[in-house]
């Protein structure tokens, strides 16, 4: 999928970019680069972007589906389709890597309601001759979505974090399929005829249960509120790693081949998201203290020689 390759790219980017900032500080210093100083809020000596600590997230966000349901393999191919529209949300702990100066891990557990139809992309497509390509696909769901994954913050100071993770979204699906009528607008369903087999037999609507392993890739930036809170903005993809019956997010491709009307896909089901996250944050100040004392030892002795 092409925006899913662009979201990649800019990601391994900005990974070149934190990796320049460390070779940076080796050389001389930057104001980029990691470099262990006093904070003047609190006195105590660290090395850690302020934002690495063990944290509480409560989280909300928009999603973009695409997949079989909407035009396979290609979001937003043929323009944005308002009822690929949902949302959702997470409840998140991040923490804090021992020894590690820029990196927490995140185990969340998300939940949210996910929706398609192609009635709009039928709706635009008509060919030469006045005719509607009407193959009619619909499903919603609702989805539980355990994860774990690692943030990334490559500077000092900045909040600009990257995230990248694995999860496993187990979805409760309606679907249907068949073919419609629409209203005079042109957009309004009138009519649905469910699909059926070749013995007449009404193959839909069905409910399933799926469960589809995922990889994300997001990019945020985190804002301080005060000693406590932090303000999240961030904007993720999420990419099915396969598209097999029972293991995708809108029911297709079915167990039954000619309901379906394929037994498989080479384009894995997905979506974007973007929202915001009121994270809790506390951090364990023992490494900055020690810090801090022993160069007061250290002066301590210098005074006394």
């Amino acid at each position: 999928m092409k925006s899913f390759r662009y979201i990649a790219l800019l990601l391994v980017s900005c990974l070149t970019l934190s990796v320049w900032a460390e070779e940076t500080e080796e050389k001389g210093g930057s104001e980029f680069a990691w470099s262990s100083k006093q904070s003047s809020r609190t006195g105590l000596y660290s090395t850690r972007n302020y934002f690495i600590t063990n944290g509480v997230s409560l989280s909300v966000h928009a999603m973009y589906y695409f997949g079989d349901v909407d035009n396979v393999g290609v979001a937003f191919n043929g323009g944005f389709n308002k009822y690929n529209l949902s949302y959702g949300g997470a409840l998140s702990f991040q923490y804090l890597l021992p020894l590690s100066h820029h990196c927490n891990m995140r185990f969340s557990l998300g939940a949210g309601k996910l929706n398609g139809n192609n009635a709009y992309i039928i709706s635009q497509n008509i060919d030469s001759l006045g005719n509607r390509r009407n193959d009619y696909r619909k499903f919603d769901s609702w989805f539980i979505q355990p994860a774990v994954g690692v943030e990334i913050y490559p500077f000092e100071k900045a909040g600009f974090y990257l995230y990248g993770g694995i999860a496993l979204t187990a979805s409760h699906i309606n679907a249907e399929k068949g073919t419609i009528t629409f209203e005079n607008d042109g957009e309004t369903i009138k009519e649905l005829v469910p699909q059926q087999d070749r013995a007449g037999n009404v193959l839909f609507p069905i409910t399933t249960w799926s469960f589809l392993p995922m990889a994300q890739l997001g990019i945020g930036y985190s804002i301080r509120l005060n000693k406590s809170w932090t303000l999240n903005i961030e904007a993720m993809g999420q990419l099915g790693l396969c598209d097999l019956p029972r293991m995708n997010l809108d029911a297709w491709p079915l167990p039954d081949t000619e309901a379906s009307g394929y037994s498989h896909n080479k384009s894995p089901d997905g979506w974007f998201q973007l929202g915001v996250t009121v994270t809790y944050r506390w951090r364990n100040c023992e490494h900055c203290r020690l810090n801090k004392n022993t160069r007061g030892h250290r002066g301590a002795r210098s005074a006394r020689r």
